[in-house]
């Protein structure tokens, strides 16, 4: 398999590009929690967030935002 098209999003947990649009397409990943519970990936440094997010904006049949944190 070539590994440029299936690289790897979160380098901590060797998860896949594929592996994170699986969960999105087909067992309902809607948020960055999902994702992390379902795939191990985003339990590290946290690096692959902006990935991961690009992903589920890019894959979801929902319309993905960012969470919006009150100023406190």
């Amino acid at each position: 398999m070539n590994l440029s098209s299936n690289p790897l999003v979160c380098l901590c947990a060797s998860v896949t590009r594929k592996a994170i649009i699986h969960v999105i397409k087909n067992r309902g990943a809607r948020s960055i929690g999902e994702v992390r519970r379902l795939t191990g990936a985003n339990t590290g440094c946290r690096k692959c967030t902006s990935k991961i997010e690009q992903l589920l904006a890019e894959n979801s049949d929902e319309l993905y935002q960012l969470p919006v944190f009150p100023n406190d």
